[in-house]
């Protein structure tokens, strides 16, 4: 949060934004070591945080949604944006978790032709990690209840350098 501005528009959101806001939230979530690993070597250091939470918030049972690219996509090798689903409650394929269809994000993919996707399902407090322009879905939920998920991105702020120790 850079200015008033930024912050009178975080606590304006619809969105659960103001999580952003929390100590705990900061920590546990957003700077997870387990999470700032994966990005800090998939984007480099000084990686661009969130400053937007979105809630996809689903009462099951549900139909799978349509196929779609986030963010208007580019297609590519490069990785310089990344989404994460955070799944604060168990999310098993029972309960609709997102479907990611593999190598839809390096080539064009027609959404009529997109087949065998693969289920995110994981325990409680965990993230998948994408490319926005890979292919994917909310999947068919056949549990009962309501399942959470709340999706954020971050993006690397410097050009791809090797940074990293090498030894003989």
């Amino acid at each position: 949060v850079d200015t008033k501005e930024d912050l009178e528009n975080i606590r304006n959101s619809p969105e659960p934004t103001t999580l952003i806001l929390e100590d705990w939230f900061i920590n546990q979530v957003l700077l997870n070591s387990q999470l700032s690993g994966a990005l800090r070597s998939l984007l480099g250091h000084n990686v661009g945080l969130p400053n937007l939470l979105s809630r996809h918030t689903t009462e099951c049972p549900e139909p799978a949604q349509g196929w779609h690219h986030d963010a208007d996509s580019v297609f590519g090798p490069e990785t310089n944006y990344l989404e994460v689903f955070y799944y604060p409650q168990a999310t098993p394929v029972e309960m609709g978790p997102t479907e990611v269809l593999p190598g839809s994000h390096i080539k064009f993919t027609h959404r009529e032709d997109a087949e065998n996707g693969v289920a995110t399902a994981a325990p409680s407090g965990s993230f998948v990690i994408h490319s926005q322009s890979i292919l994917h879905r909310r999947g068919a939920a056949t549990g009962k209840g309501i399942r959470h998920m709340l999706k954020f991105n971050y993006w690397r702020t410097l050009p791809p350098k090797r940074d990293w120790i090498i030894e003989p």
